[in-house]
């Protein structure tokens, strides 16, 4: 397993920004798993919670780049 270093602050950083491009680039499935893993681990997080609530918008849409991108793959 690879360890991956750095304070809880950078860690954190990295985590969110994962977050950010799963969402901007329309990857509903990762978007809501990382955001319900955060939830999870931040119950009482008013960021998590909005980010659950943003995976679960793109969820109903279905819009965005990444559905697109699997419309063309799958046809």
């Amino acid at each position: 397993a690879q360890r991956f270093g750095g304070s809880h602050a950078q860690r954190d950083v990295i985590e969110l920004t994962l977050s950010e491009a799963a969402l901007r680039t329309g990857d509903t499935a990762l978007a809501t798993a990382l955001a319900n893993e955060r939830l999870a681990m931040r119950p009482r997080s008013p960021l998590a919670r909005l980010l659950v609530q943003r995976a679960a918008r793109m969820g109903e849409r279905g819009s965005g780049i990444g559905s697109d991108r699997v419309a063309r793959t799958a046809a």
